[in-house]
């Protein structure tokens, strides 16, 4: 082919590529032996000139195939097309996104790293391709400085028999339904698209499902966790933000400021063979998997990576002791290696513990599913894959098991809960404390709390969090209305810690005993 950009119009139902004879360098000589007659582009045949090897170059990388040349004058809107023996030969995947950018990957040869074509939703720049009687999702551009960032689309005919849907949009990532009536594929130009401020409409937030039932669930379990002597005002309290609660038959959410990026050492994919799974975990396994799919947490994937699954157990919820709880897990020690480091600092422990000292009352939050309430970056999910005997998947949201997971989530609550005075709460990882001095003073400080993980579509484990306690275990340490005291439980591990064997154990003994009696010292 010759040096210029050429646009081809990808179609998996063509049998072969082909591109208009204007595309063709002069140095590849054409065999006109080797042709076709085309049928289904327009009425009759159409005959092909003949063949040639040519190649596509894409990144500085070429891509060497047989393709048909045509006359320029052939029925489509681009330079060519890249048909099913192409895709075939390459063994490409198709990643198609209805409100996003779709590629096709052509996956690394002994010659060729991985390459990604973008598929672009028209042959033209702010045109939009419409095939005919059909019902697509498009990308319009809103560029007038008088659109607001955020508007309505109203329904209205932009063009002779092509309709647009009411659509609330950015206008930075403006997708929008349109409807083309006709029994003609449309490109369609110098189109505009009206748009109406929000501020002409009340928006209302409901939550269809806080049924009474539901809601009657969430305030038993919180009352379970907080002393009869505040439980009325809690109740009262928490009745009207039972829509920051989740329980284990809601659909899991994410937050809606933060999404998350994974970076990588290098592009060479990670795939690791699954792991032998015993027999009597395999329902589990196949349970969580729906489970996750249900709430949108993981979705079918087709990838070049693997990591392998397994079951680790989980703490059992207050209350309920014998019954057994799991977690499914990916394997991620090889991805860990490729992935690049994401440096978020953690607050200082003994910053923390200082500043509890005065507290009188404490609150102990957690949240739902913490990881999985940030969303992963599109670009970033396929370094997640796994696969079950059921099929192969990859993550919508952040997963278990990541090295850089820790840091991210940490950032998350730092955003979304910064600005908190240290009269108010403290956020350490999953581990969210609201203290107070007094009881209409914590109950202040937890409608600040609620209204922020309204705000930020942050939701709470209703069995996890504990109210109104006069002590509680918050990393590490006991925190009470009386100071800062060691935590008995560390005392037992302390007590029945093994002898160390070998140099590494016993400076890892130094150090956990000198971390305690540091703080111990500290606090006199």
């Amino acid at each position: 082919m010759n040096d210029s950009i050429s646009t081809f119009l990808l179609d998996t139902g063509s049998d072969i590529s082909l591109f208009k004879i204007s595309k063709l360098n002069n140095t590849f000589p054409l065999d006109e032996s080797f042709t076709y007659d085309l049928t289904g582009i327009g009425e009759g045949t159409i005959p092909t000139l003949g063949s040639v090897e040519a190649a596509l170059t894409v990144n500085n990388q070429e891509v060497p195939h047989i393709f048909h040349i045509v006359e320029d004058n052939f029925p489509i809107p681009v330079d060519g097309i890249i048909g099913y023996d192409l895709i075939k030969r390459y063994s490409c995947k198709l990643d198609y996104n209805n409100f996003g950018p779709s590629w096709l990957i052509i996956p690394a040869s002994s010659s060729n790293t991985r390459l990604k074509i973008k598929i672009l939703d028209s042959p033209k720049p702010n045109a939009l391709s419409l095939p005919a009687r059909a019902e697509v999702v498009r990308k319009i551009n809103l560029n007038a400085s008088d659109i607001e960032s955020e508007c309505l689309v109203p329904n209205q005919e932009i063009a002779n028999g092509i309709f647009v849907g009411n659509t609330i949009v950015t206008k930075s990532n403006a997708y929008v339904k349109i409807i083309n009536t006709t029994d003609q594929n449309i490109l369609l130009e110098n189109f505009q698209i009206q748009t109406e401020s929000l501020k002409n409409y009340h928006v209302v937030n409901t939550n269809l499902s806080d049924t009474p039932d539901r809601k009657n669930l969430i305030l038993s379990k919180i009352s379970q966790n907080c002393p009869l002597r505040a439980r009325q005002k809690l109740i009262e309290l928490c009745s009207q933000f039972t829509d920051v609660f989740a329980i284990e038959s809601d659909k899991v959410t994410y937050n809606n400021f933060y999404k998350q990026k994974l970076r990588l050492k290098d592009e060479s994919p990670v795939f690791i063979k699954n792991y032998r799974t015993p027999h009597n975990n395999k329902h589990e396994i196949d349970s969580q998997i729906k489970k996750m799919l249900e709430d949108d947490i993981i979705e079918p994937s087709v990838s070049e990576y693997n990591s392998p699954i397994l079951l680790v157990p989980k703490k059992p919820l207050p209350g309920q002791p014998n019954k057994k709880r799991w977690r499914l897990v990916v394997d991620y020690r090889q991805v860990n290696k490729k992935l690049l480091s994401d440096k978020f600092p953690l607050p200082r422990i003994d910053d923390i513990l200082d500043q509890l000292g005065r507290a009188k009352t404490f609150s102990c939050l957690d949240l739902i599913s913490g990881f999985h309430q940030i969303e992963l970056e599109k670009n970033s999910r396929d370094i997640t894959s796994f696969s079950s005997p059921n099929g192969s998947y990859r993550f919508k949201r952040l997963p278990y098991g990541l090295k850089i997971a820790p840091n991210s989530f940490q950032r998350m609550m730092t955003l979304a809960f910064s600005g908190l005075g240290p009269d108010k709460a403290f956020v350490y990882m999953d581990d969210l404390i609201v203290i107070g001095c007094s009881d209409n003073h914590m109950l202040s400080n937890l409608k600040l709390i609620f209204e922020i993980c309204r705000k930020t579509n942050l939701k709470l484990h209703p069995d996890k969090c504990t109210f109104f306690n006069s002590e509680v275990n918050f990393l590490g340490h006991k925190c009470t209305d009386k100071g800062i005291l060691p935590d008995e439980a560390k005392f037992d591990k302390i007590k029945n810690y093994p002898r160390p064997t070998n140099a590494e154990e016993a400076r890892r003994f130094v150090a956990f005993m000198n971390y305690y009696c540091y703080e111990h010292r500290r606090r006199k």
